[in-house]
């Protein structure tokens, strides 16, 4: 004896994540590939899914209960909260409800726009060996990292996040960097990422003050020094001295002479 048994029943998705290949797997940016797994209550067949709005290749997994719906971004999707779209039939041809939303509350963020910087300014003041200069970066949102920013030809450390779309970062001058009496002097190059992954174009415009600005990097030296008897009287030596550049003449020098 035996009986046909009529299956009317819809097949259900009891798990469906969403996940990145990005380095945060909750954020997509173009290349990314975004990877949906479902696994469903029995068996089906004819799996199609759609990644906001675009076609997915489907994969199955160890049996036709475990499926993947995977894209690789290419740019022509909408950006923001992805959303999904992914159905199937089981054995019996009954069509399970489209499955728009994840079991465990997974989500990915699409980002395809880089970073863009405005302009990079430099606070105002004459600066010498060890001293610190703020350099202001202005760009369009906050949030970002630094990929590499180089100033009057140092690879500068943290970026600070100031809010108001607006970043800063130290320089600290060292021996023998370079001397600049002017700000639109001081090459910069600032390249910004974003959590996404998006990088900026590299800004390598002038910078900008409100005052002025100079850099004072070389110690001076004594490229000529001399000592002639003066004809004021004996026991009197002028000493001559050539300094690399201009001094300060309002301190006092101090001058050792030895061998007497």
């Amino acid at each position: 004896y035996s009986a046909n048994v009529l299956d009317t029943r819809k097949p259900t998705a009891t798990t469906v994540e969403i996940y990145s290949s990005n380095a945060s797997s909750t954020l997509a940016k173009v290349g990314d590939t975004v990877t949906l797994t479902i696994v469903t209550d029995e068996s089906v067949e004819n799996v199609v899914g759609t990644i906001s709005g675009e076609s997915a290749v489907i994969t199955q997994g160890a049996d036709n209960q475990n499926w993947t719906i995977t894209r690789t971004m290419d740019g022509t999707e909408t950006e923001g909260l992805l959303v999904f779209a992914i159905d199937f039939m089981d054995l019996a041809n009954n069509v399970a409800t489209t499955v728009v939303a994840t079991t465990d509350s997974s989500a990915v963020t699409f980002d395809k726009t880089s970073p863009v910087i405005s302009g990079v300014s430099i606070a105002t003041g004459s600066y010498k060996i060890g001293d610190e200069i703020i350099v202001t970066i202005i760009s369009d949102a906050t949030g970002y990292s630094k990929e590499v920013v180089v100033v009057n030809g140092v690879t500068l450390g943290s970026l600070t996040d100031m809010g108001n779309d607006t970043y800063t970062i130290t320089y600290t001058v060292s021996s023998e960097d370079s001397d600049r009496t002017n700000v639109g002097d001081i090459p910069v190059s600032v390249t910004l990422v974003d959590a996404a992954g998006n990088v900026s174009a590299t800004y390598e415009l002038s910078p900008t003050s409100e005052g002025t600005v100079s850099i004072d990097a070389n110690r001076p030296t004594i490229q000529l020094a001399t000592a002639n008897p003066d004809p004021a009287g004996p026991g009197v030596v002028t000493i001559t001295v050539v300094f690399s550049e201009a001094m300060d003449t309002t301190t006092v020098p101090t001058v050792s002479i030895t061998g007497l």
